[in-house]
């Protein structure tokens, strides 16, 4: 089988979306032909074994992301390698920019189109600025995103993956149309499995492993460490160039509050993941939203036992004998009594709890999850391609009403040429990385200028 694999991460990026399109790339190529379509500094396709090929298209660095330059030229390049490469299967893990590229030269070819959500789409921006959900000007951009552009191009696709029963819930609050099936994230997980469990020792090694973002929570975590005495120490770990406005803001906590029990340290790879856990007494986490956290699976593959606040991954893993959670709406100070109290409890039983939370994670295990992959795929091809030609005008009515007029001229010049749906298609794609810059430095000022509060 010929797959395509896309996503908008460089390789080697610390995302869990980015983790997974490589690993699982790597894995389906040991018996079939894979492209995996990435960002990158250049265009390129280069080979990476004897049936994995990398193709990069240009990008731009903006905050902690990258945008695709999706110009007229690399679009055309795009659609002439795409003919060449004739993927039976194309799987999606974001929903924008190449992804649209992709999914129109799937409806044009009748290749299955598959995505995965590594989000709750329903949710929109509100999963990437939790603390921002009450706000009206959030909500109204959320109703555009998710009941407007995500459900048009949901309904285009030939199948739905979620990672769980969070994710899948979500996407049926857009759409029931399109067939989806719960397929949870696969990684090689023998390397944590192999490490000694770890005896119990007077001073605790807690770790968290993740972006310097809001919605990783990373201050709540220092607020609490503040609490609890010096032989807890807390260590986080994550790409600090790329997060330097929220490292500086932890940092500041740290100064002002005089904490000493805490360290930043910049972002690791796997093999040094594995000598951070080999270490770690605890895994702990404050993140707002989490759909199903690589790094927690990991731990628990390792035998760390698990204290976060309740979100989808630790609803979904975490039930009291490989760890522990607490309410969203915990303090700070009432977190760190809690850990305290439960790492005190948990003291004798320490051992069981670690060995007990290796034992429920081999449905993670990429050779398990790859296999239901290929048979999703298997079903997707089997689907028929949704040739709806009301697409292009239900796109074009995302946009506002200012582009609206701009993208049907494309639609009339170029349906003589029998391409509309095509270059419609392409100019959404454009206008949507045009604007990407300036609507993310939009939020950052409405925030600087605090009118979400």
């Amino acid at each position: 089988m010929k797959i395509l694999i896309t996503s908008l991460y460089r390789p080697g990026n610390e995302t869990g979306t980015a983790r997974i399109s490589e690993e699982l790339s790597e894995t389906l190529s040991k018996k079939h032909d894979v492209t995996y379509l990435c960002l990158g500094e250049k265009y390129q396709i280069k080979k990476r074994n004897r049936n994995l090929f990398y193709f990069t298209i240009p990008s731009l660095p903006i905050k902690q992301a990258y945008v695709p330059k999706l110009t007229p030229d690399v679009v055309r390049q795009m659609f002439k390698d795409l003919d060449k490469i004739s993927p039976d299967v194309i799987h999606a893990q974001n929903i924008a920019f190449t992804t649209l590229i992709c999914l129109i030269w799937a409806i044009r070819n009748n290749s299955a189109f598959v995505v995965t959500f590594h989000s709750l789409p329903s949710e929109g921006i509100n999963y990437v600025f939790p603390k921002l959900s009450n706000k009206k000007i959030l909500s109204q951009i959320n109703y555009s995103l998710s009941k407007s552009y995500n459900k048009k191009l949901l309904e285009n696709v030939n199948l739905i993956i979620a990672l769980n029963k969070y994710v899948q819930r979500s996407i049926h609050a857009i759409t029931r149309k399109t067939k989806t099936i719960v397929i949870n994230n696969g990684l090689d997980l023998k390397p944590f499995r192999e490490l000694e469990i770890k005896t119990s020792e007077k001073d605790k090694v807690f770790t968290f492993v993740g972006s310097f973002v809001g919605r990783k929570n990373q201050e709540f975590l220092v607020k609490a460490f503040a609490h609890l005495p010096k032989s807890y120490h807390l260590k986080l770990y994550g790409n600090i160039k790329s997060g330097d406005d929220y490292v500086k803001k932890i940092k500041k906590i740290i100064v002002n509050k005089r904490i000493n029990n805490v360290e930043i340290h910049d972002f690791i790879d796997r093999k040094k993941l594995l000598q951070v856990l080999a270490k770690s007494d605890y895994f702990v986490s404050a993140s707002m939203k989490e759909v199903q956290s690589l790094v927690i699976i990991e731990s628990l593959a390792s035998a760390t036992p698990i204290i976060g606040l309740k979100n989808e991954t630790i609803n979904e893993l975490i039930d009291g004998k490989n760890g522990i959670s607490f309410p969203k709406n915990i303090t700070p100070r009432a977190f760190a009594k809690n850990i305290f109290k439960y790492v005190k409890t948990n003291e004798k039983d320490y051992y069981e709890t670690s060995r007990y939370a290796r034992e429920g994670i081999q449905k993670f295990d990429i050779g398990y999850v790859s296999e239901k992959i290929l048979n999703a795929y298997e079903i997707a091809k089997k689907i028929k391609s949704k040739k709806n030609s009301k697409v292009v005008e239900e796109l074009i009515s995302i946009l506002p009403k200012s582009l609206q007029e701009l993208l049907r001229g494309y639609y009339d010049r170029l349906k003589r040429r029998k391409t509309t749906r095509i270059w419609v298609f392409v100019g959404i794609s454009m206008l949507l990385t045009i604007l990407t810059y300036p609507i993310l430095n939009f939020v950052n000022y409405l925030k600087n200028k605090r009118v979400f509060g």
